[in-house]
This record gives structure tokens, C-alpha cells and sequence, in this order.
């Protein structure tokens, strides 16, 4: 409503005050009676005839001029009109003490020649634009929603007991009684409760298809092959072909729910937190026996990817992108001058082909070429520095003289807390480390807790033990026995092709690690001597020869085996990395670090 409309509202108020009033005063002698108003506006509309006026202004104004008579309506300046006092929000204490309001406007206490003049104004100057009315006609589709006590809380029990009290205040309004109902809700209040929800939450999102079978229609496709109907409780349920199956009503013609409501996901997760955090397999078996959940295996799964004490048990590591490959696995220098070394066992050996022998136990000692992937393996008998030292002199005579060893920091030898005690005083020995200082071998040690940094040499000893354990699998070997098995298996290991085979006869032999070793892959049958090639050649030719095929395997090694290490195949997102202050779980944490 308009200001102007306001305040003709307000001289109404004074025209029905007055007409009230004159009737209880026929006591006192009143000559005149003066209307007041500050309003212009208002002043000149009570002095137009009425059918120059709009129907809201028009009814107000006939009312006054049939109470008062328009020449008692007078102006008075909105500083001086006692009625602003009250209208304008003065306090007590302000009201109390002013002047206007108590004994009105200085003017009143003289004569009529005193007061304010009369304003001239033309009636037709305050009148209301005429605006053509058109009738509009609007159609507003309403679509109901959720229930918004649902997003009130992520506790379905407690929505529950909710929904019981506010239907228990609609019972009491309906039957009209006021006696308190103080009790816990029972179940057979919160089953109610819940089919209430279900059923509001079914009329949301399956609307179109309740309205089709309540007509006798056939619903959408999307259903359709559910064969949906409603119960005697207006619930829609899933009608299937289980019909004679001996089973639960409810499992039998489970609730239709869709996917992305609330009261889906609330559910989902009351039964994941009541039946002990199960898997979304075991979850969505459990929810099946009463309910029927739309695309239920995608809904299940990203609700439970939301569990907290699911993501605290098995959290999402923090790994940053594979680091790219050290210069001394990209570095063309003469095989086993750079390798890792790692354990493996124990196994059990016995003494001799005897029975009731007495077993004892046997350690493999794993040397890895760091270049081209080549494998020695020595057996020991036990993990004393004397037989560590004597396989190392073993490796060095067969393979010639390294220049660097590599290997794991203790942590990821076999991962018995006894056994990385044994080889790390193996390592730190005296008369160990003389012996490496003498042979100018450079050790290094990778970080603790680190086995990714080693995974060579662990690739190798995951690779000797298959091929061990499928050759001997529950039987003891003699000593000599598992050190010719061993023998076999690292011939095995470097006959193996060191990128994809060839199907086309024209192609290269497939390049192995035995061709850097023997320059032929090390199971090849040799070939028969023919007369021709027995034709004596100079010693400077041969070796001339023999370099020229050792380029060759390393131009083959770079065009064929090394482009294969490009790939990362897997820590490849980025991550940020740890900074001061952020709080870390760490997962695995090992007794070498606690201590």
C-alpha cells in the first residue's frame, strides 16, 4: 500500500473516531468540529467527487464525507501534528516529557486567524493514473518435495522419533485432546513413522506412476520390468516373479526407493553403521530383504566411500608420481659392475640322502645387474659374516669386480625383527667393511621403510622363489642338490626375453640377458662346427668381432628394452607435498622406526 493511501486510511480512523465520539458528548456544547491531517494528498481527495477516484480511494472517501463534512478537513504542517509523536516511534520516557504531545500544536491556544491557512489545490492534480486492468491468467505447477525434517539430521532414529511426536501432536489436534503423551516411541509408532516417510518420499519422486496405477495404467519404462504395486498401505513395492517363493513379505515384494532422495541415503547409512560397516556387496544383500533401491550398487558405494570410520581403517594413501629411474639403470657399462643385492629363505636343507637326517637351514644370496636385469645366486648356509664375505668373492670371481652394491636399509630383507638384526651386524662387521674397502665397493643403503626404491632385486627373489617352489615344492634337498636347482633356475631367469617377442622369422632374435653375458641366450644348443668356419682368424679380428656384437646387443638394449621403462605404471597422480604443521597416519610403521 501507497504512503498517500496511508494516511487516507488514517483520516478514515479520525472520521469513525468522531463519529463515535459526538454522540457521548451531547452534554457539552460543541460549536465546530475540526479535522486535522498533514497529508495534501489525502486533503484534496476528500474534497473530489467520488467517481473521479479509483474503487479503493473512491470507498474510503464516500465514508468520510457521509461522517464529516469536507470544509471541517483542515491542513496542519507535519512538524506540528502531535499524532507523528505515536507514529514515529518515540519511548515512554521522550513521551512523557513533550510538549506536543500533551498540550498539541502552539496555534490551537489562539484564535482562528492564528491558524494554519488554507491550502489551495486542485482536486484533479492528486488523482491516481488511470491504469487499465487486464485480467492475467496464471497456471502454477506445484511440485512437492522432500520432507525438510530429513535434512535436519543425518541420524535416521532420531528423524524417526521426530516424525512420532509430530504425528502424535496431529492425532491430538485431530481427536482434540491436550493430554501430554511423555512416553518413548514404540515400534510399532516408529514403523508407522517410517512408512510415512517412505510413502512421502515415493509420492516425490514416482509421482507420474502412482497417479498411472491408480488408474489402472501401465507406468513408465523405467519400471515397468519391476511390475510395481501399491500395497494396502499406498506403499509402492516391487511385484517381480517371486511370487511363490517361500520368503518374507517384505523380501519377497520389497519398497521401492529411488536413488538420489534423502530418506535413500539415510538409509544406507543406518545400516551400515548397525551392521558393522559391511562391504557394498554384503550392504546392498542386506538392504535387498526389504527394500529395492534404484541403481542401488553406484548410491551404496559412494556412501560408504563417505564413512569416516571406513576411510580411518583403510585410508587413501598420499604417494607422490613415480620418481623417474637412477643413472645407474640407464647407464651402458659391463654386466653385474653395478648391482643389488637382497635375501631370500630360510629353506630347509639336510646334511646327506639319509634318514632322519638332521635339517638345517639355507639362505640365497640375490645379485641383480642393475642394467640389464642379469641374475646371480649363491647359496650360504647361514648368515655369519665368513659365508656373506665368501658368497661376495664367489659372485666376484664368476662376474668380475663391481664397483656398487645396492640394497634395502635392513627393513625389507625377509621382515623378521631377529633376522635384519643378523644382517645388519653381518654389514657392520670389522672385518666385513675391510673387505669391502678393499675391493673399492661403494655400499648403498636405501631409506628406511622405503622397499619401492628396491623393487628390482625384489622383482628378482619373488622371481627365484616361483620358480623354486615349483620345482621342489614339499621336498628337503641336500645342500648340493638346492645349490644345482638354484643353478638351473638362474640359467632359466637370464634366458628371459628382455622385450616382446618377434612373431616375424626376418626380425632379430629376441635380446636376453644372456646375450651380455655368453653373447647367446644361455639355454641356446650350440650350434654344429662346419668346415668353412673352421678357417683360423686373427686374435685382433676376433676381438674386433666380439666388439662389434657387444654393440650390437647394447644398440638392440637401447632401442629395444630401455624405451619400455618410459612408462610409469602407477603413482602417477600429483600430490602435494607433506609441509610443516599437517597432520600424517602412517600407515605400516615398523619396529626399525620406533626405535
Amino acid at each position: 500500500m501507497s504512503i498517500p493511501r496511508s494516511e487516507l486510511c488514517g483520516a478514515l480512523l479520525l472520521a469513525r473516531l468522531l463519529e463515535f465520539i459526538k454522540p457521548n458528548l451531547v452534554n457539552l456544547d460543541i460549536g465546530q468540529v475540526i479535522a486535522w491531517s498533514d497529508s495534501t494528498i489525502t486533503l484534496a481527495w476528500i474534497k473530489t467527487p467520488t467517481a473521479k477516484l479509483k474503487t479503493f480511494v473512491a470507498n474510503r472517501v464516500a465514508k468520510i464525507q457521509q461522517v464529516t463534512c469536507i470544509d471541517t478537513w483542515r491542513h496542519v504542517p507535519t512538524a506540528e501534528n502531535p499524532a507523528d509523536c505515536a507514529s514515529r516511534g518515540l519511548g515512554p520516557k521522550d513521551l512523557a516529557m513533550h510538549e506536543l504531545w500533551w498540550n498539541g500544536p502552539e496555534f490551537l491556544r489562539h484564535g482562528p486567524s492564528d491558524w494554519p491557512q488554507k491550502i489551495q489545490m486542485t482536486p484533479m492534480d492528486f488523482l491516481e493514473e488511470e491504469i487499465e486492468e487486464k485480467p492475467v491468467t496464471l497456471t502454477a505447477v506445484i511440485k512437492e518435495e522432500e520432507v525438510a525434517l530429513l535434512h535436519h539430521s543425518d541420524n535416521l532414529p532420531k528423524i524417526l522419533r521426530l516424525t512420532v511426536y509430530l504425528i502424535r501432536f496431529r492425532n491430538r489436534l485431530r481427536d482434540k485432546t491436550f493430554a501430554l503423551t511423555t512416553a518413548l516411541p514404540t515400534s510399532e509408532e516408529t514403523d508407522f513413522a517410517l512408512q510415512a516417510l517412505v510413502r512421502w518420499t515415493q509420492h516425490v519422486f514416482f509421482a507420474d506412476d502412482i497417479k498411472k496405477l491408480d488408474q489402472d495404467r501401465l507406468c513408465s519404462m523405467k519400471l515397468r520390468k519391476l511390475a510395481p504395486f501399491l500395497d494396502k498401505h499406498g506403499l509402492l513395492r516391487v511385484g517381480g516373479r517371486l511370487a511363490n517363493a517361500t520368503m518374507p513379505y517384505n523380501e519377497k515384494y520389497p519398497i521401492l526407493l529411488p536413488k538420489c532422495s534423502r530418506l535413500t541415503a539415510l538409509l544406507i547409512d543406518h545400516v551400515h553403521r548397525t551392521q558393522s560397516h559391511p562391504g557394498p556387496q554384503t550392504l546392498q544383500n542386506i538392504l535387498f530383504q526389504d527394500y529395492w533401491i534404484l541403481s542401488a550398487r553406484s548410491i551404496i558405494k559412494k556412501r560408504t566411500h563417505k564413512c569416516i570410520p571406513c576411510f580411518r581403517v583403510k585410508p587413501r594413501m598420499s604417494q607422490p608420481v613415480m620418481g623417474n629411474l637412477p643413472p645407474h639403470r640407464l647407464t651402458q657399462i659391463q654386466p653385474f659392475s653395478k648391482v643389488g643385492v637382497d635375501f631370500a629363505g630360510p629353506f630347509d636343507v639336510k646334511a646327506a640322502m639319509l634318514r632322519k637326517v638332521k635339517v638345517t637351514k639355507a639362505y640365497i644370496c640375490v645379485f641383480v645387474c642393475m642394467v640389464t636385469t642379469a641374475i646371480h645366486v649363491e647359496l650360504v648356509s647361514d648368515l655369519s659374516t665368513p659365508l656373506f664375505i665368501a658368497a661376495l668373492d664367489r659372485f666376484i670371481s664368476r662376474r668380475g669386480r663391481c664397483s656398487d652394491i645396492y640394497n634395502d636399509c635392513g627393513t625389507n630383507f625377509v621382515g623378521t625383527q631377529r633376522y635384519l638384526k643378523e644382517i645388519d651386524a653381518i654389514i657392520r662387521q670389522p672385518h666385513y667393511a675391510q673387505h669391502v674397502v678393499e675391493n673399492q665397493i661403494k655400499w648403498h643403503f636405501n631409506p628406511l621403510a622405503d622397499p619401492h626404491m628396491g623393487g628390482l632385486w625384489e622383482a628378482a627373489v619373488k622371481s627365484v622363489k616361483t620358480l623354486l617352489h615349483r620345482i621342489v615344492l614339499d621336498r628337503v634337498l641336500t645342500y648340493e642338490e638346492l645349490n644345482t636347482v638354484l643353478h638351473h633356475v638362474e640359467v632359466t631367469l637370464n634366458s628371459r626375453p628382455l622385450s616382446a617377442m618377434s612373431s616375424d622369422p626376418s626380425d632379430f632374435r629376441t635380446l636376453t640377458t644372456g646375450h651380455f653375458l655368453t653373447m647367446e641366450p644361455l639355454v641356446a644348443i650350440p650350434a654344429p662346427k662346419e668346415p668353412e668356419q673352421s678357417i683360423m682368424i686373427s686374435i685382433r679380428e676376433r676381438w674386433s668381432l666380439v666388439q662389434q656384437i657387444q654393440h650390437h646387443f647394447w644398440s638392440r638394449w637401447q632401442k629395444e628394452y630401455l624405451h619400455t621403462l618410459q612408462e610409469r605404471p602407477k603413482w602417477t597422480r600429483v600430490t602435494p607435498n607433506l609441509q610443516i604443521g599437517d597432520l600424517e597416519l602412517f600407515k605400516g610403521l615398523v619396529n626399525g622406526l620406533q626405535s
